[in-house]
């Protein structure tokens, strides 16, 4: 048994021991990619659900941004009343007074707009990508925002200049009448 079939023996167990070689490697990367591919399920599975957080989030901005328009609109009605309420008989003094009361609740509202913005860009980033047309618009609206909200800082400034301005004369008409007063009771 030994003699002409011991070479054949060896061949053939070497040619065995290949195969199981060849099994294990095999099985080996099955199972590597049997993990893989339930690394790659878990992934898609967590992006999916940050997709979908980021897009609740983003209902949510979106229904903050409403409620900040409306307030804006309400308060811009009740600015109206107020000036209509001060009548033409007001002083220049009061009206400025008014517009920078108005200017600032507008830049408190405009501010919180611009947060609200950065927030819905930076979830749109998450849902859509980042170079995405959608995350176009809301960066173009949140920019908008920002320059809105410098506006009226640029008009608080020059209407706060002008209150000054406009106390300034008051003062000096109001000096100018007490020297005035003084000199008639000295005259008379």
């Amino acid at each position: 048994m030994w003699g002409e079939n011991a070479t054949e023996v060896v061949k053939l167990e070497t040619k065995l021991r290949s195969h199981q070689i060849t099994e294990k490697q095999l099985s080996n990367t099955i199972k590597q990619t049997a993990e893989s591919l339930k690394q790659a399920k878990l992934a898609e599975q967590q992006r999916t659900s940050e997709i979908a957080k980021a897009a609740q989030k983003l209902q949510d901005l979106k229904g903050k941004e409403e409620q900040l328009q409306a307030s804006t609109a309400k308060m811009n009605a009740q600015y109206e009343l107020q000036k209509t309420k001060l009548g033409a008989n007001a002083s220049e003094t009061e009206k400025l007074r008014l517009k920078i009361d108005h200017l600032g609740n507008q830049h408190t509202i405009a501010a919180e707009k611009v947060r609200n913005y950065q927030q819905q860009f930076d979830q749109a980033k998450r849902k859509y990508g980042e170079n995405s047309n959608e995350v176009k618009r809301y960066e173009t609206k949140l920019l908008e925002a920002r320059a809105a909200e410098q506006q009226l800082k640029n008009q608080i400034d020059v209407t706060n200049k002008s209150l000054k301005e406009q106390e300034s004369v008051t003062r000096r008409a109001g000096q100018a009448l007490d020297a005035a007063g003084s000199k008639m009771k000295s005259a008379g």
